[in-house]
């Protein structure tokens, strides 16, 4: 099974983007998060395949995630 990663602090975006992942990537085990501080304590449960990271988020940005 991948595992995916999806970050955007934009809900819609990152809707979409899970929607569109997910039809192309059937039965992956996915989680959104819509901040960094999410995302890092999720990274820190278990590892992931595959990452989709909003690049201009405020904070932390996603190069810097």
């Amino acid at each position: 099974m991948i595992r995916v990663l999806v970050v955007d602090d934009e809900k819609l975006i990152r809707d979409g983007a899970a929607r569109i992942i997910a039809g192309c990537i059937p039965g992956a085990d996915m989680v959104v998060c819509g901040t960094p501080s999410e995302a890092l304590a999720e990274v820190e449960k278990r590892p992931f395949d595959i990452a989709f990271l909003d690049v201009e988020m405020p904070g932390m940005n996603g190069v810097e995630l």
